[in-house]
Order: C-alpha cells, then structure tokens, then sequence
C-alpha cells in the first residue's frame, strides 16, 4: 500500500490544537496536556475534579482512561460530574486505552451528550478523528499515515507520525485491526478513512470500534 503524507512542520514543544467535529461549545475541559488554552478551553488535572465541576464546561476532552474514571464514579458512587451539553472527546493514544462500544455507551449513558473517538500519538498530536457522521476516522494526512503490517488474516494497522517536528515516529504498532476506506465519507469530506477499527486481542474476540 502506497503511503501519501505532507510534512508539516511544528516549533519543538508547541501545544496542539484542540479540534471539534462540531461547531466549538463556549466552555471545555480538557483532561489531558498538551494542548493550547484559550478563552474557551481549560485543562483539568486528575485532583481537581472539584474545578472542573465549578468551570461547569459545556464540553469534555481527554483519554478514555480518564473520562471511564469520572463515568465510572459518578455511577458507582455518586460523584459529581460536569452536566455537559455539546460532546465528549475520547482520546485513543496508541498502545492505551481504547474506544470500546461498551466505553462509548458508558460515556452517552452518564455525560448525556454525542461521543466523538480521536486517535492521538505518542506526542499528542492528532492521527485520526471521527466526524458527526460516525463511518470511521478521518486521517490527518499532514500528520499521519497508516498501513496495514504485511501477513494473512486480520493485519494490524502501523502508523506513521510525523509530528513533533523532527522527531517522526515510523510504522508505530497500534494495536488495532481495520482498513483504509478511500470514498468521500456522508459528511462530505474526501480522503482517506480508518473503517471497521478493532482492538487486537490474543484471549477473546476482536471488539468493533463504530
């Protein structure tokens, strides 16, 4: 498979741009560093759950790791939470934690509000991101490239980053199965798309990533 990618080059340690695949809500919280703060965007710690519920943001960004804790808390002992009204962002880092549908229904079922998967790298930085449509991950094709490792069967996808400026990261194990979909995607943009995404697992049968 033939890889196609701009370099785009970043000043070392530049913050990363939040991106919304919705019009951008007045107020977020995001629950992870590394990305630029502004008027509209603030970024939580793990220990200041009681900020973060005084900032009464309209949206929440950060890994699945993260946000599973506060659903998982606010379910199991009644901890406080945002009362969201525009999305969720749930980062998939490469290697970490992943957008199960289990996850995904946990995250509608507590925060009340869309749930959007975007695959970061190992620096943060934006690979992948899934749009309103939901018919897989938009690739980020200044930052990133994905091939599939050669073999039979279900191969896992490998990833190209090449963000922070000067550091790539070449043909990065991910960890997950799926194919690139090159067809124009219902919201209307072109280019490539990670389609039919599912987490490698040698004890129990792969999980579908929508």
């Amino acid at each position: 498979m033939r890889l196609q990618f701009f370099w785009k080059f970043r000043p070392e340690g530049e913050r990363h741009e939040l991106l919304w695949p919705l019009p951008p809500p007045a107020r977020t919280a995001v629950l992870m560093d590394g990305f630029r703060p502004s008027a509209g965007v603030r970024t939580f710690r793990e220990e200041q759950k009681s900020q973060l519920v005084r900032y009464r943001p309209d949206a929440l960004a950060g890994p699945v790791s993260r946000l599973r804790r506060l659903a998982e808390g606010a379910e199991d002992r009644g901890s406080r939470i945002p009362r969201l009204t525009h999305s969720v962002i749930a980062f998939i880092i490469l290697k970490q934690a992943f957008l199960s549908e289990e996850a995904r229904e946990t995250f509608w079922r507590v925060f009340k509000v869309p749930v959007f998967g975007q695959i970061l790298g190992l620096s943060g930085e934006l690979l992948a991101w899934e749009c309103e449509a939901h018919e897989g991950f938009h690739i980020q094709p200044e930052c990133a490239a994905f091939e599939a490792r050669p073999g039979e069967g279900d191969s896992e996808l490998l990833a190209t980053s090449l963000a922070p400026a000067g550091k790539p990261a070449f043909r990065l194990p991910t960890g997950l199965t799926g194919r690139i979909e090159e067809s124009a995607c219902a919201c209307g943009l072109k280019g490539p798309r990670l389609v039919e995404l599912r987490r490698m697992s040698m004890a129990r049968p792969v999980e579908v990533l929508r």
